[in-house]
């Protein structure tokens, strides 16, 4: 850790917090360069949802791709229109590499565009359903965060019977599953999406607990999820104590995909429902202080669940 560094770091931003809605200071703010440790040891993930947010964000900045979804226009429109915006945007940069940059910036927007038109005619059927669920007999679990799904789950998955699912008594404070009678249902996931791709068939499906597919559903990186916490409860047992926000959890649980215990565990998503908890047991919940434990290895497997109704009133 650069211990020197965060003091400077934390040092300017005190200096310039309070006039964070000026532009002089904002520039100032924007020379600083996250120093080592800052970050923690879900750098990786944190940087690469960066990336992905500034791309989607200059992307769309250029062209807007919704008027794509319903009409008849096809990539060759999409670059087109790149080609253009980008020429305005840089009038000195010579042609031909402009042009290699709009056909990839078209390749890589024409992905979303196909998702956003596939996923409004997707159907999955009954024999593709079955298909799915026992091709994982008998480990059927989330996907994203190894949740084992119960039998009127699965009832309900295959069609056997109808009706809603009963709520969870007791839900996990850090991912509560259980509190809408959706997020205990089993549903289906692309591997790979369609946009990119991504077949509707067997290979390419996978089975999702309600909750996690809801909470990725319209979520592309930590980012774009509210940058503060969820919320703060009163924990029976551990105090006033802040709640996550639901798509961290899933992002660093679906992508970590083990636990972190030190000693080597061998608890992966494909065997066993994974955790978050806190690397520091003094810091909140947030991305850069969040580990992916197993039930064995949790510090606070006596006090994770708790009543709907605490989260309900926080």
């Amino acid at each position: 850790m650069d211990a020197r560094g965060i003091s400077e770091f934390y040092r300017v931003l005190e200096e310039t917090f309070s006039k964070r809605w000026t532009e002089q200071n904002l520039r100032e703010i924007a020379q600083l360069v996250a120093p080592a440790g800052l970050l923690g040891k879900n750098e990786w993930i944190l940087r690469a949802d960066h990336s992905l947010t500034v791309s989607r964000w200059f992307l769309e900045g250029l062209v807007d791709l919704n008027k794509y979804i319903h009409s008849a226009d096809n990539i060759g429109h999409l670059m087109q229109e790149m080609s253009l915006s980008l020429r305005e945007l840089a009038p000195a940069v010579p042609a031909d590499e402009l042009q290699v940059a709009a056909r990839q910036l078209a390749a890589y927007g024409w992905r979303e565009v196909k998702a956003r038109r596939e996923a409004e005619r997707t159907y999955i059927d009954k024999d593709l359903r079955q298909a799915v669920w026992f091709r994982d007999d008998p480990l059927q679990r989330c996907y994203l965060c190894g949740y084992r799904f119960s039998p009127d789950a699965r009832d309900a998955f295959l069609r056997r019977k109808s009706g809603r699912l009963t709520p969870a008594r007791l839900v996990d404070f850090t991912r509560p599953r259980g509190i809408n009678h959706r997020h205990l249902r089993v549903e289906l996931d692309h591997v790979i999406p369609v946009f990119e791709g991504g077949a509707t068939d067997e290979d390419n499906l996978r089975l999702a607990c309600g909750w996690c597919n809801l909470v990725k559903s319209s979520l592309w990186s930590l980012y774009d999820a509210k940058s503060w916490s969820a919320g703060v409860i009163n924990h029976p047992s551990l105090g006033r104590i802040t709640v996550p926000q639901p798509f961290w959890v899933m992002r660093i649980v679906a992508t970590r995909a083990r636990c972190e215990a030190p000693d080597g565990c061998p608890a992966r998503l494909e065997t066993d429902e994974l955790f978050v908890a806190p690397l520091s047991k003094k810091g909140a919940l947030t991305p850069t202080n969040l580990m992916v434990v197993c039930r064995k290895h949790d510090p606070w497997a006596g006090h994770r669940l708790v009543s709907p109704s605490l989260l309900s009133r926080r």
